[in-house]
């Protein structure tokens, strides 16, 4: 999309391209020279690690038997994402499985390749409700539908996916006092006397607390061990901490990844852990928190208290912080917390404005 538009002060002058000799930026009236182009560069978006859904429901998948080939599921999970490498000027891209092969195309439809060469390139249009088709060198586009052997000789609906941002970000959650971390297949890491397995069952060995700032993390055992891999890439547990770098997936699982080089701390059917030189779906794990005692009956404070700032125990409170959505502190208290630090007292969230409310 290419729009010619001028630019209008709020004083009624008009943004314009000076003339050679000039130096005049602002003028009366809208000619040519205050018209300016408006480039559409939407399709500069596309995320890393991304999943393809597509108009009829399902996600695209990879599957890795028989030589690998293409399918479609129902839900997403780490099978159905795709790595995306930028080839050329944010316009042509690769795609690349979970398993390290590449969406290709010949005559038969859309294959697997082990290499990425030009029948491995797909440039892109991006539309702005996140929309993307893939066209490969033939004029053909990628589809979701199995009976065209995922191949569309035109662009239509079933050639637009939805992209589904499935990149990890820096961990920021916050960590529990005690946890489990569980493997893709249900297994839990283990701490067998300094040996890091997988054991399909939770007792004392399998509990942690850990440490994190800024997405990295000190992983303690409860023997007071510390989960760390040695010279020859073996995880074990040992006397003094070393710290991984931890990113978290938006469906709230976690990447644990040395913090030098890439490689990740995995596991396998076989209850063994190990580094993997590869990111793939036996390196997510899920922190699973552990009550250290029951539930105790909530006691209900006076109506009094409930009233009360929270900062000066004095006032009664008078703003909403926005956009956590807590009423906790009186005007003179909120305006403090604004001017200091920025973030809910209750929630730690950043307060992007506070308003005004009062409890009846």
């Amino acid at each position: 999309m290419h729009l010619n538009l001028p630019f209008k002060t709020y004083l009624g002058f008009y943004l314009s391209a000076p003339k050679e000799g000039t130096n005049q930026w602002l003028v009366t009236h809208c000619e040519n020279w205050e018209k300016f182009e408006i480039k559409d560069v939407s399709y500069n978006f596309m995320p890393k690690r991304i999943g393809l859904l597509s108009p009829n429901g399902r996600y695209l998948k990879a599957q890795r038997s028989n030589g690998g080939y293409i399918e479609t599921s129902s839900v997403l999970k780490s099978w159905e994402e795709f790595r995306v490498k930028v080839i050329e000027a944010f316009k042509k891209v690769s795609i690349q499985t979970v398993h390290g092969t590449y969406l290709s195309y010949n005559k038969n439809g859309v294959t697997l390749s082990n290499s990425c060469g030009s029948s491995e390139i797909w440039e892109f249009d991006y539309r702005y409700n996140k929309k993307v088709s893939f066209k490969n060198i033939h004029g053909q586009y990628l589809c979701g539908s199995k009976e065209n052997n995922f191949l569309s000789d035109s662009q239509n609906i079933f050639t637009m996916f939805q992209i589904i941002d499935c990149s990890p970000t820096l961990y920021v959650d916050p960590i529990p006092y005690k946890f489990y971390i569980k493997s893709p297949i249900g297994t839990f890491l283990n701490n067998d006397h300094g040996i890091a397995n997988l054991t399909p069952k939770v007792d004392y060995s399998t509990m942690f607390t850990a440490s994190v700032h800024l997405g990295v993390m000190n992983i303690q055992s409860v023997d007071s061990t510390y989960l760390i891999f040695d010279n020859g890439g073996n995880v074990i547990f040992g006397p003094k901490p070393q710290p991984f770098r931890v990113c978290q997936f938006p469906n709230g699982t976690i990447r644990i990844k040395i913090m030098s080089g890439k490689r990740y701390v995995a596991g396998n059917n076989m209850h063994k852990v190990f580094l993997s030189p590869v990111d793939r779906s036996w390196e997510k794990w899920t922190i699973v928190p552990i009550l250290d005692k029951p539930k105790e009956k909530p006691t209900v404070a006076p109506v009094e208290d409930l009233m009360e700032c929270v900062i000066c125990n004095d006032a009664p409170k008078e703003v909403i912080f926005i956009p956590c959505g807590h009423i906790t502190a009186c005007k003179i208290c909120g305006e403090e917390i604004i001017n200091r630090s920025k973030l809910c007292p209750i929630c730690k969230q950043e307060i992007v404005s506070m308003n005004k409310f009062i409890i009846c």
